[in-house]
């Protein structure tokens, strides 16, 4: 006989008051995040990684506004791709502070 996952499930809601529960959250928690900066490192650590990423923040008005006068749909959806790339900013401010401002300067020359 099995026993009974401590991880919630779609019938089992989270519990923060199971040790378990708050245990297995922070590991995985713990392995996406070391996942999230293997990732990143790899890719900043290439020239052509670092312009694709510079390129794709810039298209996601990361570094601009995203205001589209009478036109609110479209600010809207502007302002979500720009939500989803600051998420990434922030991820690579965080763990590759220095492969940024490599490619910053690589991005003004």
């Amino acid at each position: 006989m099995t026993e009974p996952s401590s991880l919630p499930t779609a019938t089992t809601p989270y519990d923060a008051s199971d040790p378990k529960q708050v245990e297995k959250a922070k590991l995985e928690a713990s392995r996406r995040d070391k996942e999230t900066r293997d990732v990143l490192t790899a890719l900043l650590g290439t020239p052509a990684g670092r312009s694709w990423m510079w390129s794709t923040l810039s298209s996601a008005n990361v570094f601009s506004q995203t205001f589209v006068l009478g036109d609110p749909h479209a600010t809207s959806f502007n302002e979500g791709r720009r939500s989803m790339a600051n998420q990434i900013l922030t991820d690579i401010v965080r763990h590759c502070p220095d492969q940024y401002m490599v490619m910053q300067r690589e991005a003004s020359k």
